[in-house]
């Protein structure tokens, strides 16, 4: 006959152990722990060990252990009967193991079992231990041992007789195993188990169980592992909405769920999501478990982690240096030390410092061999980053070329072997077809590259290629594009095309070129030509919907980073995390109504690359596309004329094009002291670098629409000069600019080019022009620190004459809203769709130009608002428009977001909202050659109809660069236009 513990019902200290293993809980609240032993203890325990329980529902445990202290100390502890021993016992090794102290728990369970050792070993009292020490051990990283104990405490319990508490061990058993699965790469398995123990808790406590959400953190967590983003993120909310309803998002089970959403945020590159739940983590971690626990210092790593993202590699030192501190004063969290290790080095990494990322990924690595052993999951991530890092002086050296003979170069067969170890074990951990598999694949091509070993590299490249492309419809689950897939996508792409280019260049290296390029921006024109196609039709209909939850899903994203903000103890997460998951299942519903029902159309809005037969097919014989890719210590130029294409290696590596662009672009950068030399040797040697290789194939050619890359796309390449020149003095009128032979277009991507000829068509608007600008500043009626500083900005009287000349030019029906009547309110509610041009004549601000202001904005005349117009309101205006015209400043300019583009947010926003082309600056403009520009392109768009846009511009900046008194670049070159420049 089975003995049974009569008095803590195992579910109870099964609400601890969850907590450690899943940060979830049992829902049997543990009102009174352990009074209902074999004998009552006496009222002083009793009442200790109901202040205990309070303590540990509330997730207080400093001073669940000081109660629990004063049990173990009290002298009629020993009096206490075995079981009342071994139930406070097991208490108090759970609650050691909760702050931390993972050796203070094994003793304690130890001691636990010892003095359980006359029940029989199915007893629930002694299955519980098991269960617990083998949570301790997987917490640890220790599978091996916590595998060998979890079976055999299974195996036991299956012995057992079969009641609540006998199921509610088997969940927790299930549930840790499933943790060991995770940590092993098991991932099928433990999904079941952690299934199976979801189904069990559900059955005992109800689906709004504390034991079911720690199931369900699990298997977001598995499935994270397996780059399933969607399953992760309903399974992390679900979770989340049990924490948010019970205990409080201010509970550290539910602390640790949150972190888990952070890394989830980070994989879909939603950075600024991901710093505040870390930054409330770290805060609720913190208050109840003091600033010494292991736990702190995990939260200190991904607070780490997020400033190393967001580029504070300071902040992100000293956190990862405190976090490293910390845990080495406590032993048995080797596992989590390791991580620190590892993000130091990373940060020297960032910085170049070669030596100290070796030191300290090399100390990660034998911390994990010392503690961890062997065969751990985590050693092929150490040998990655320490791969990465050596990495670092042999390329140096290539740079330098003193790598002249890598396939006999024994510091490159060492990286070939190292990350070929990596590999195979990151396959025979994670499978062939795993993401993360990407990580390896992308150094090792390149290293065999080196080597002259081309055929490898490429087919290296090539799986890492398909490996991401196979990661977009999970990407495209949880709501991520390819502009958020970003830097590592682009990555992986440029890898591919270089590998092509080098091996002789089959036809997928130009799709891989545009698939590294890919862009907000370019995605923006290219559905709102999609959604001109369809104007007025069902297709229409079905495309803009999906835009708007597309901008659905943004304005949820923003939503929810506020939320994390919010104090301890704020709700309101878990119902926008669900909101943001109808926005999803909406795309997705959208995205299949328009592949059931307009197959070819859904396939082109998909597309991120365009064959080169496409493109070829769209450009008239004297036009060419110029695509560039800064790769490192190269550089590649596409050239695309209608009847033939090269890429073209070009003599200058990136970093050398970089240095030359910031040296052209730093006269204009700013003029506080006085208009500085324009560096016409920089920009002759530019020329040379990054142009002059694609003369051969552009004989012919007037109109060249380019896609920068790099510092490229921060200033415009008519002001490249084509012959060594000198100025006289201040007179650059004679000097053989690019301009003077070229008409130049900016293309987001090669593939808008494709979208905006074969769909945007004309619009349909029947007004001519609308112009906003005048705005009214220093007396304006603002309040508050952003309007001191819109106060400040000077008038622009002279933009009024600007638009009234253009509406003149352009003609039909026109409107000038000027002064008071230019307000942020009264754009908004203008019907801008029925104009064919829309000017906005105004100061632009770039993200954080003005502080506590994150987007790109237009300023506005104040009327009881801040006077900004914002990017993200921008979007959402619903415009039919063949131009709009931003004569602002810096409305080119990149926006300051990580990886951010060479178009600005603003340039972005009326893309979006439905503009085929822009005129936009790359810097502060003066006002009076500004409107020389505008005035002088429409006039002769007017006198000539036939006339490009890029043409127009381009005459009409040469009026200005021909005359002595302006002919500094920083006068007329700042124009560009973006998008369709032909017609």
């Amino acid at each position: 006959m089975v003995r049974r513990l009569v008095g803590a019902s195992p579910a109870v200290v099964l609400a601890l152990v969850l907590g450690l293993v899943a940060g979830g809980a049992s829902a049997v609240r543990a009102a009174d722990l352990c009074a209902r032993a074999d004998e009552p203890p006496p009222p002083a325990i009793q009442a200790l060990g109901v202040q205990a329980a309070d303590h540990l529902a509330r997730g207080n445990f400093l001073d669940a252990r000081t109660a629990l202290g004063q049990v173990i100390a009290d002298p009629g502890f020993g009096r206490l009967g075995e079981r009342s021993q071994g139930c406070y016992l097991t208490q108090d090794g759970v609650v050691d193991a909760r702050l931390g102290d993972l050796a203070g728990a094994d003793q304690a369970l130890a001691a636990a079992d010892q003095a359980l050792s006359g029940l029989e070993d199915d007893d629930p009292a002694r299955l519980q231990i098991a269960m617990t020490r083998g949570a301790v051990l997987a917490r640890q990283g220790e599978f091996d041992r916590a595998r060998t104990l979890l079976d055999q405490a299974l195996a036991r319990q299956a012995r057992a007789e079969d009641n609540a508490d006998s199921q509610a061990l088997r969940a927790l058993g299930l549930l840790t195993l499933a943790t060991v699965d995770e940590g092993e790469g098991r991932f099928a398995d433990g999904a079941r188990r952690a299934e199976e123990s979801r189904a069990l808790a559900e059955r005992l406590s109800g689906a709004k169980g504390l034991d079911v959400a720690a199931a369900l953190n699990v298997l977001g967590t598995l499935a994270l592992r397996q780059s399933d983003f969607g399953s992760a993120d309903r399974n992390y909310r679900a979770a989340l909405n049990i924490y948010e309803t019970t205990v409080g998002l201010d509970h550290p089970d539910a602390a640790a769920l949150l972190g888990n959403l952070a890394v989830l945020d980070r994989r879909l590159g939603r950075f600024d999501a991901a710093a505040q739940l870390s930054d409330r983590v770290l805060r609720i971690r913190q208050a109840k478990l003091g600033a010494d626990h292991p736990a702190v210092a995990e939260a200190k790593i991904a607070v780490a982690t997020s400033a190393l993202l967001a580029g504070d590699l300071n902040t992100a030192e000293a956190t990862y240096r405190q976090a490293m501190v910390s845990l080495k004063r406590v032993p048995g969290n080797e596992a989590t030390l390791a991580v620190a290790l590892d993000g130091i080095g990373q940060v020297a990494f960032t910085s170049g410092t070669a030596a100290g990322a070796v030191a300290f990924f090399q100390e990660a690595l034998k911390v994990r061999l010392e503690h961890l052993g062997a065969d751990h999951p985590s050693i092929p991530s150490s040998l990655i980053n320490l791969g990465a890092a050596l990495m670092i002086d042999v390329e140096a050296r290539r740079a330098a070329g003193q790598l002249q003979n890598a396939a006999s170069d024994p510091d490159v067969a060492a990286l070939i072997d190292l990350f070929g170890e990596a590999l195979r074990r990151r396959e025979a951990l994670l499978g062939p077809k795993h993401p993360d598999l990407i990580q390896v694949l992308v150094p090792l091509s390149r290293l065999k590259a080196w080597q002259g070993r081309s055929q490898e590299a490429v087919q290296l490249a090539s799986r890492a290629a398909s490996l991401a492309l196979d990661g977009v419809p999970r990407l495209a689950e949880a709501g991520v594009g390819p502009a958020e897939r970003g830097i590592a996508d682009r990555e992986v792409f440029e890898n591919l095309a270089v590998r092509l280019a080098e091996s002789g260049g089959p036809p997928p290296t130009f799709e891989a070129l545009q698939r590294a390029q890919a862009s907000r921006t370019a995605s923006a024109v290219e559905q709102m030509a999609l959604r001109f196609a369809a104007d007025r039709s069902t297709l229409g209909s079905l495309i803009s919907r999906r835009q708007q939850a597309i901008e659905r899903l943004r304005v949820l994203d923003k939503a929810i980073d506020d939320a994390a903000r919010q104090p301890l103890g704020g709700s309101g997460l878990g119902g926008l995390r669900a909101q943001l998951s109808e926005a999803s299942d909406a795309v997705r519903v959208l995205d299949g109504e328009l592949a059931r029902s307009f197959p070819a159309f859904a396939e082109l809005a998909k597309a991120t690359a365009t064959p080169v037969p496409n493109v070829q097919r769209v450009l008239a014989a004297d036009e060419a596309v110029l695509s560039w890719l800064l790769n490192g210590n190269d550089a590649w130029l596409w050239v695309l004329r209608r009847d033939r294409s090269q890429m073209v290696r070009l003599p200058a590596g990136a970093l050398e094009i970089d240095r030359l662009a910031i040296a052209v672009r730093r006269p204009m950068n700013d003029v506080t002291g006085g208009i500085g030399a324009f560096d016409t040797h920089a920009a002759h040697q530019l020329f040379n670098a990054a142009f002059a290789p694609a003369l051969p194939l552009l004989a012919g050619a007037r109109h060249i629409m380019v896609v920068p890359d790099g510092a490229l796309g921060s200033l415009p390449l008519a002001l490249l000069v084509t012959k060594p020149s000198v100025a006289r003095g201040s007179d650059y009128s004679r000097i053989p600019f690019l301009a003077r032979d070229y008409a130049f277009t900016t293309l987001p991507s090669v593939s808008s080019l494709v979208v905006l000829r074969s769909l945007a068509g004309r619009s349909a608007a029947t007004a001519g022009f609308i112009g906003f600008g005048d705005p009214v500043l220093t007396r304006a009626n603002a309040t508050g620190p952003i309007g001191a500083i819109l106060k400040t900005l000077p008038e622009l009287p002279e933009t009024a004459d600007e638009l009234r000349a253009i509406a003149g030019v352009v003609g039909g029906t026109t409107k000038v809203d000027l002064g008071q009547a230019f307000s942020r309110r009264a754009v908004l509610s203008t019907p801008l769709k029925g104009y064919r041009v829309i000017a906005f004549a105004t100061h632009g601000a770039m993200a954080d130009e003005i502080p506590g202001v994150p987007e790109p904005s237009l300023v506005t005349t104040p009327q009881g608002d801040n006077g900004l117009l914002a990017a993200s309101e921008l979007a959402r205006l619903s415009l039919d428009a063949d131009w709009v015209v931003l004569s602002a400043c810096n409305t080119a300019a990149p926006d300051g977001t990580p990886g951010a583009e060479g178009l600005s947010g603003l340039a972005r926003a009326f893309a979006y909202a439905g503009a085929r082309s822009l005129l936009v600056s790359h810097w502060a403009v003066a006002s009076d050659t500004t409107v020389l520009i505008t005035t002088g392109l429409f006039q002769r768009l007017q006198a000539d109809p036939r006339l490009s846009r890029a043409e127009a511009l381009r005459q009409s900046i040469l009026a200005v660069a021909d005359n002595p008194a302006t002919s500094h670049p920083l006068f007329w070159a700042p124009f560009v236009v973006v998008g369709e420049g032909a017609r």
